[in-house]
């Protein structure tokens, strides 16, 4: 029996997925951990949050004491971008974003929620809201209200809609009455008291509505624009008006209303303010929170807020004058993994590095943690030592002689973006990238104490797609379509030897031997046996890797839908040996590291981190299947990004093509793509020095071929 291992690293969390072999068996063991990735809304129901997670779900979180929540349950969808929950009794509510309408989760069982109803109503389902039988859902692709029956949950009915909206985002009801966010056209009042048959009945228009929340007699609405909190009488809903305005100190987003008080969420902060004299509205307290506020919700003296970046927060409320966090629920956003003995160890771009048992494949437990003052986004392991890439903080090194108890002992700041590191002898080798210069510095840790700079290479290009690897006296190093190789023989003095260039970007690498595999639209073999003159040998189309690695006669090879294992004791000629088909983040499955050993495969990206047994079978593939080229749109590189990123599609036919950005305000930000195209593979930069930090989201539209991604700009 034949056992391999395959890392990728990421967080974590417990989902089914599917899996098919071609000649080997590929099990899923267990999986640890859940990543807010996309936390975009919350609604709190007794002791208990229920978070809409872009790409992954529903997540239930125990929050019967604050300053410790637990999560509890969840319920994953593989394709829906989740942006808003309501909950009413046993039933949790998602509007689930593009072309997936609403989802209807059964809740009876906190730890074992499961789905019960569904209705597709078309376009983008942006807000839920719920009021007795009745759901509603506004389409902002659409520009409509739908109102929906929910008395049977496992058969929701569209009642009717109303249709004179513009890009309708958040909603809330009160009585009779819809009061709906409508962007750039302000507040609407829809009348919904005859579900079939809703109308417009009043609007105030000179308001950027971003939010709305309605208590008593009055709106408040978070302007965008005008960075305002304005205060709008609806007494008369046929006839609405402007009382007073708040002026924000930051960028609000998101409102709650409660009692003589609004919560007011923007991207730095929470603002309390005082609404007893609607003319009047002052700063009662203020809260710094981490990460942007998506969502906020009240209940008895705390205030539950999500966001992208910091998941859960949890605030005390009691003194509106005094806010401030009391717990919160995260496991962070991991970048980098490296694999030593029974650990594995993960490096946590908010947290630092985790420390995850593997002993029992089954049962994978994180037994301690060690918090790093940058952003920890790749890590090596070697000797007792855990060597973490920090970003712009540099390279830090913890001692891991003790993995339930990690202390960091040393750091190496450096002027550029550390964003790869690898480990050999008495030597750590990092990759800069994502600033003005990209380099590889060799760093002496003979004494881990006391790191020092051995030697220094300037990349020629600066580039999103710099990847190395290390074998021997030599590294091979990418720079965008090009493939340099450095003799480090003399650690002092790096030397470029050789170079070879690729018709693609290389998105991956792994070299063994005599050969380098590099990974991009296409699987290219390079012959590196002479390092002055690297050659491609072969070339084996429509496989397009994000992460390769290499374990003995083994190549594992990760695409934007799962993994496949290739036999490569012929090193020119790889037999296709399994395929495991991984449903993640809306179908596409990102993997941010790989490594290797033997028994297991383990497999992780920024969402998920997961352990499988991967087994010969008695039929193997004869080799590749070529199949026609599809409709592709794969994920923007980088995302996150912070300058420009490259978004690359594949066309199976001519046509007209339409690649868009958008806010999230459903503004067009840019057209990057508006002609006819031929078949074939294309790439389109979205430089965004001209736009603030954000998300935003890009359209491909390729006659009836449409599909929107998520892109998040961090400055």
């Amino acid at each position: 029996m034949l056992h391999k291992t395959l890392i990728l690293a990421a967080a974590l969390v417990v989902i089914a997925v599917t899996v098919f072999a071609q000649g080997w068996n590929i099990e899923q063991v267990s999986l640890l951990y859940d990543n807010w990735g996309m936390a975009n809304e919350v609604a709190v129901q007794g002791n208990y949050a229920y978070i809409a997670e872009e790409f992954t779900g529903l997540r239930i979180v125990d929050i019967s004491e604050p300053s410790t929540p637990q999560e509890i349950g969840s319920y994953y969808f593989g394709d829906t971008q989740n942006f808003a929950v309501a909950v009413l009794g046993n039933y949790a509510y998602l509007a689930a974003g593009f072309y997936e309408g609403l989802r209807i989760i059964d809740i009876s069982d906190s730890f074992h929620p499961f789905e019960t109803g569904f209705i597709n109503t078309i376009g983008c389902a942006a807000d839920v809201a719920v009021n007795g039988s009745r759901a509603y859902i506004t389409d902002v692709m659409g520009g409509a209200l739908r109102i929906i029956d929910i008395s049977n949950p496992a058969n929701p009915i569209l009642l009717g809609s109303c249709d004179s909206l513009f890009m309708p985002l958040s909603l809330d009801i009160a009585g009779n009455y819809a009061y709906i966010a409508d962007q750039s056209d302000g507040l609407k009042i829809i009348n919904i008291a005859n579900s079939t048959n809703p109308f417009l009945a009043g609007q105030l228009s000179n308001v950027d509505a971003k939010d709305v929340a309605v208590s008593g007699s009055y709106a408040y609405v978070v302007n965008y624009n005008a960075n305002t909190l304005d205060i709008i009488d609806i007494s008369t809903p046929a006839n609405p008006v402007l009382t007073g305005a708040y002026l924000s100190t930051s960028y609000p987003y998101c409102i709650e209303v409660f009692g003589n008080y609004a919560y007011l969420g923007s991207g730095i902060s929470l603002e309390i303010i005082d609404i007893s004299n609607s003319a009047n509205p002052i700063l009662s307290g203020f809260c710094e929170v981490p990460g942007w506020t998506a969502n906020a919700c009240y209940l008895t003296n705390y205030l539950y807020s999500v966001n992208a970046e910091a998941g859960l927060q949890i605030l005390d409320v009691t003194n509106p004058g005094s806010p401030h966090i009391e717990g919160s629920y995260n496991t962070g956003f991991a970048c980098g993994l490296a694999l030593e003995q029974d650990y594995a160890y993960i490096a946590d771009y908010d947290a630092g590095i985790k420390i995850i048992n593997i002993t029992d494949p089954d049962n994978p437990v994180e037994i301690s943690s060690c918090d790093t003052p940058g952003e920890a986004v790749d890590i090596a392991v070697a000797d007792s030592y855990a060597y973490v890439a920090e970003g712009l903080q540099g390279l830090h090194i913890i001692n891991v002689s003790n993995p339930g108890s990690p202390q960091e002992i040393a750091s190496l700041n450096t002027a550029e973006y550390i964003c790869n590191v690898e480990t050999q002898s008495c030597y750590v080798y990092t990759l800069s990238n994502f600033t003005a210069v990209a380099a590889i510095r060799i760093i002496d840790v003979s004494d881990p104490f006391n790191p020092s700079q051995t030697g220094y290479y300037n990349l020629p290009d600066f580039s999103w797609y710099h990847h190395f690897a290390l074998l021997g006296s030599f590294i091979y190093a990418t720079a965008d379509s090009l493939l340099l190789i450095l003799d480090i023989s003399n650690p002092a003095n790096p030397v470029l030897t050789g170079s070879c260039s690729l018709p693609y970007e290389i998105r991956s690498l792994a070299v063994t031997g005599e050969y380098a595999y590099a990974g991009s639209f296409e699987l290219y073999i390079i012959d590196v046996s002479n390092p002055t003159n690297p050659f491609i040998t072969e070339t084996t189309e429509n496989y397009n890797s994000t992460k390769l690695a290499v374990s003995g006669d083994t190549l594992y090879y990760v695409d934007f839908w799962g993994v496949r294992v290739f036999d490569i004791s012929d090193r020119l000629n790889p037999v296709e040996m399994g395929t495991c088909e991984l449903p993640l983040m809306g179908g596409i499955f990102v993997p941010i590291d790989l490594k290797t050993n033997e028994s297991y495969i383990y497999l992780a990206n920024n969402f998920h981190f997961q352990i499988f047994h991967c087994s010969e079978n008695s039929v193997n593939n004869p080799g590749f299947n070529l199949n026609p080229l599809t409709f592709n749109f794969f994920p923007a590189s980088p995302n996150p990004f912070n300058a420009e990123t490259k978004i690359t599609y594949i066309l199976p036919h001519s046509g007209e093509i339409s690649l868009k950005i958008f806010d999230l305000q459903g503004r067009e930000v840019q057209s990057l793509v508006n002609s006819h195209q031929s078949m074939g593979t294309h790439s389109a930069i979205w430089k965004a020095e001209s736009v603030s930090s954000g998300i935003y989201f890009a359209r491909l539209e390729a006659g009836d071929y449409s599909q929107t991604q998520k892109l998040a700009l961090l400055k």
